[in-house]
């Protein structure tokens, strides 16, 4: 009797995790909101560009992205491990841990990116003479925005990790460009400069504002389910799982950054500038992976702990493929008409659409692998993605130090483009080994014999799966 209930009710949690139409329908929603910021924000880059100068636009896209890489690792990994902590607690009926990791992640983060960001604040005034004169102001007030940055981080993977996505994607991708858009166009209007710093400044306030909404609101929506529950505190349990995702966190960072921060350094802000313009564009491609995988996301560990290999695959599945097909359309588009799109910015923006091309390819192959780096992270092997990312932030590194001089845009592209494939190609294999799933949009490709033997063994211990991680994870609380 007890076998036949376990079976029903696993039956009817494979159910609610592999619902497609409720997985849809939240990505359309953050869809919508990544599309309306996707246009707001190149608004805004359109007009920054033009109000403040080729130059200056490049300047602030430096500086922006070295307080973005900073703001990323600071947190120490929280941002990341909550949406692993939030969703198990709630699972679990573990209300004063789920009161206890909110309060814990935010104290901690704002007092270390607060210190990360006067140390380096200091940094820049004393080395002040040694930098280039255009960039010292804009550096600073950058440095001044890494503690919003960060905590705006953190309390966008709280909402992620309670199901809101408006209010985790609509602050940062709708109402920031929208207040740095009308901001930066009043001071223009009022017949003012706008430069880089000041540039920086009205981000700045914009994040704050941000920030804000997204403190109270958070506040709002949990303060009614943790009323009178007595807080407990796992400070070192949480900072092992945390600590290890902020190595990754810090080797995304840099995937995604080192680009620009080297060609900043080997070229003239206007290349900066070109460059800039063209990887925004490759990364509308980003809106689908990033609105599927937000939904998606939280349903891997419940299949993996609920329903084992099958279920995961079966969700891996369906979650590559509502990926990969939209991306290939937009890609297409994108190479079409990318030309014309880069000459909204500036007319000479043109020379970047080589660049852009060999940038979408590496989109394209993120999406026909998936979220591989969440399928481990969320699932007990967070520690096997530190080793990829090691192997291809040295190869992005040594990539764009010998094709940058040689080939400028063009070199960091292709360091950009191939270091996405290495990446994934990687974590692709590891969640093949590790969890037994293909996580590849042509699954045909590495498929086994259904009729081995190795499959009939992941069949069978499916279950012993399911057991042995659930015993793991009640061991470890």
């Amino acid at each position: 009797m007890r076998t036949l209930l376990d079976t029903a009710l696993k039956r009817l949690a494979l159910g609610r995790i592999l619902d497609p139409s409720a997985v849809l329908g939240g990505a359309f929603r953050v869809l919508v909101i990544r599309v309306i910021g996707a246009a707001l924000a190149y608004l805004a880059m359109v007009m920054l560009i033009r109000w403040m100068g080729v130059a200056e636009f490049g300047i602030y896209s430096y500086v922006l992205s070295w307080a973005t890489i900073v703001a990323l690792l600071l947190p120490l990994g929280l941002n990341a491990g909550v949406l692993r902590f939030i969703p198990e607690y709630q699972e679990r009926r573990f209300m004063g841990r789920l009161k206890g990791v909110i309060s814990r992640s935010r104290l901690i983060v704002t007092l270390v990116s607060t210190l990360g960001a006067g140390i380096l604040l200091l940094g820049v005034i004393g080395f002040r003479d040694s930098l280039p004169s255009a960039f010292v102001m804009p550096l600073i007030v950058s440095l001044a925005c890494i503690p919003v940055f960060a905590l705006m981080d953190l309390h966008e993977s709280f909402a992620r990790a309670f199901g809101w996505p408006a209010l985790a994607y609509g602050p940062p991708y709708v109402l920031q460009p929208l207040i740095v858009l009308m901001a930066a166009g009043a001071f223009v209007f009022l017949g003012h400069r706008l430069d880089a710093a000041f540039a920086m400044a009205i981000m700045m306030a914009a994040s704050a504002l941000c920030l804000a909404w997204q403190m109270v609101s958070v506040q709002a929506g949990i303060r009614e389910r943790l009323r009178g529950v007595k807080i407990r505190f796992h400070t070192r349990y949480w900072m092992a799982i945390s600590v290890p995702m902020l190595l990754m966190e810090a080797f995304r960072a840099l995937l995604e950054h080192t680009d620009i921060i080297m060609l900043g350094s080997f070229a003239e802000p206007e290349t900066v500038a070109a460059y800039v313009a063209s990887v925004r564009t490759a990364g509308l491609l980003g809106f689908v992976f990033f609105a599927i995988a937000a939904m998606a996301v939280p349903k891997i560990p419940e299949a993996h702990f609920a329903g084992g290999r099958k279920a995961l695959q079966k969700l891996v599945s369906t979650i590559v493929a509502m990926i990969f097909l939209p991306s290939l359309l937009l890609g297409v588009a994108l190479l079409v008409f990318g030309p014309w799109i880069l000459t909204v910015f500036s007319p000479d923006f043109a020379s970047a659409y080589p660049a852009m091309a060999i940038v979408i390819c590496g989109y394209l192959f993120r999406a026909a692998t998936g979220p591989v780096e969440y399928m481990l992270n969320l699932t007990g092997h967070q520690r096997e993605c530190i080793w990829a990312y090691v192997a291809a932030c040295v190869f992005n590194i040594a990539a764009n130090l010998a094709l940058i001089p040689s080939f400028g845009l063009m070199g960091a592209a292709l360091a950009t483009a191939s270091s996405t494939i290495l990446i994934q190609a990687w974590l692709g294999f590891k969640v093949w080994r590790h969890l037994g799933v293909i996580p590849f949009v042509m699954p045909f490709l590495l498929r086994r014999d259904p009729r081995s033997p190795m499959s009939d063994a992941l069949a069978s211990d499916a279950d012993a799966t399911i057991q042995t991680e659930l015993a793991r994870l009640c061991s470890k609380h």
